[in-house]
């Protein structure tokens, strides 16, 4: 029994509400860069290595939104989990409440 995964659902549901809030705080970050790499487009810096410093950032926010989704997925996940988890629990808990208590004489 040493692989025995012992967890609950409340904390299955906290831990994916700290994925969410982490998620969102990591989509927020790349908003913020990629309005300041654009705000710097011609008005700041222009010409070819601009041009390949955009395109590379925009492969980077690509991916970085790849990985949000991801994310989210894995907490979607996590909360169909925690609720399984607390379904099972609780049909566990009704079938065994209706046991008989006088089978040992």
């Amino acid at each position: 029994m040493a692989n025995v995964i012992r967890v609950t659902p409340e904390e299955l549901k906290t831990t994916a509400a700290r994925f969410e809030s982490k998620a969102q705080e990591m989509k927020t970050q790349t908003q913020q860069m990629t309005e300041l790499v654009m705000s710097l487009t011609g008005r700041i810096w222009s010409g070819e290595a601009q041009l390949e410093y955009n395109n590379r950032f925009k492969g980077l926010e690509d991916d970085i939104m790849k990985l949000h989704k991801m994310i989210e997925e894995h907490v979607e996940h996590l909360n169909i989990i925690a609720n399984e988890y607390q379904t099972t629990e609780n049909t566990n808990k009704e079938t065994a409440s209706t046991l008989s208590s006088d089978v040992i004489v």
